[in-house]
């Protein structure tokens, strides 16, 4: 079998996981499993993070796609 060089020929996600794995998905899990064991302030300081990761991500357009 031979690979085919070019990029963005095999996706080896289906579209509807890549949507459910996305940062603001894994956030809100994050943020559920961790919330008794995290200090309110540490909770807090945690959710800031993530929000400017997310607009970062969003602001750049980063996607995660292969190209």
């Amino acid at each position: 079998m031979k690979m085919s060089s070019k990029k963005g020929k095999v996706q080896c996600i289906d579209d509807e996981i890549l949507e459910k794995l996305s940062l603001k998905t894994r956030n809100k899990f994050l943020n559920y499993n961790l919330m008794s064991f995290l200090k309110p302030k540490h909770l807090d300081f945690l959710k800031q993070t993530q929000k400017f990761f997310e607009n970062f991500e969003k602001t750049n357009d980063i996607t995660h796609k292969e190209d």
